[in-house]
């Protein structure tokens, strides 16, 4: 075993640093979701049934392709909970989401690493190959959350054909597509080594920790072989069913943080600290080749209540907001 600890939050902070939608959704979005609540449903378990109709006709894919989990961590551990791992290793590509490596531990899977050079952090299509032929699944968050690098459909089609042909899964974390890039599965029929998987936190609906794999009928019969009765509570599926209904504020949503991450990036392109990288999302990345200045304002956001991520010595990392008196403290700080 290996201890695991609970990150405690402070009151009154605001949290830029955990990849976040931070903004509140309107009185008027949240009351509609309300209503769509049923008083007799409070008493029954929820049907799935109606939740996998209205997921398979959003991704327009059969149900047989689709299994519901709670968030893409659900995806992650319903892969290390079910797959025979012959050569006990997984890959990730460096920075990436703690639980592939929590849930490889916990296993005792080796978990190999590769990272690109800093500052910008680019990986190759060689590199990622070389990973892929020592490991059973390799995990590929694409895009990933502040790394402005992103794979294109062909060189995932590189990747792919390669991990097949290598006996190796390609698990496609694409719980940040959709903001700036397009989903792999409007370019390609799901291959029998590939599982994608997405959800909801990462475009404001964290509180309903939904997600789903897609992936080949015979993988997916494996991976769901130890799945819950019911994969989600009730809220959790009314809140799959009522974004899909409502993606058009989804898409507004977006559009508006996308514009105002475009204006925090213009106001600090001429910073004398940090320099300033854009993501495939609504994080910015700053960067500093002297620890010392990206240690002094990540202490000068928290004097002012404001949590960015510290994620190594050089680089600061934090969603955007519409509060503007966060903005005008974050680029005095930055710039």
């Amino acid at each position: 075993f290996f201890k695991r600890k609970r990150l405690k939050f402070l009151d009154d902070h605001t949290y830029l640093s955990r990849n976040m939608v931070v903004d509140s959704h309107t009185q008027e979005f949240y009351d509609k979701f309300l209503s769509t609540l049923n008083l007799k449903d409070m008493s029954q378990y929820p049907d799935l049934w109606k939740t996998y109709d209205k997921l398979s006709n959003f991704l327009s894919l059969d149900h047989d392709n689709i299994l519901i989990t709670r968030g893409v961590e659900g995806a992650i551990k319903q892969v290390f909970d079910n797959l025979k791992f012959k050569r006990n290793a997984i890959g990730i590509i460096s920075p990436t989401y703690a639980m592939y490596e929590v849930y490889a531990r916990s296993k005792n899977i080796d978990v190999k690493k590769i990272s690109g050079e800093k500052p910008e952090y680019k990986i190759s299509i060689e590199k990622v190959k070389a990973l892929a032929s020592e490991v059973d699944v390799i995990f590929l968050d694409n895009p990933k959350s502040h790394i402005p690098h992103y794979f294109e459909k062909n060189e995932i089609d590189e990747i792919l054909q390669f991990c097949q042909n290598n006996g190796t899964i390609l698990f496609l974390d694409e719980v940040y597509v959709g903001w700036e890039s397009d989903t792999y599965l409007n370019h390609s029929q799901v291959a029998n080594n590939l599982i994608v998987s997405s959800g909801l936190s990462k475009i404001g609906f964290p509180s309903f920790k939904a997600g789903w794999l897609v992936t080949n009928k015979n993988l997916k019969k494996i991976l769901e072989s130890n799945r819950s009765s019911y994969e989600l509570n009730y809220f959790a599926c009314k809140g799959i069913e009522f974004i899909i209904d409502n993606i058009d504020y989804v898409e507004d949503l977006k559009d508006n943080l996308l514009n105002t991450k475009k204006r925090w990036i213009s106001k600090l392109k001429n910073s004398n600290k940090f320099k300033i990288y854009d993501s495939k999302n609504y994080v910015i990345r700053a960067y500093s080749e002297d620890s010392r200045i990206a240690k002094t304002a990540f202490e000068e956001l928290k004097s002012e209540k404001i949590i960015v991520g510290l994620v190594d010595e050089c680089n600061l990392v934090f969603s955007v907001t519409n509060c503007h008196d966060i903005e005008n403290k974050i680029i005095k700080a930055l710039k």
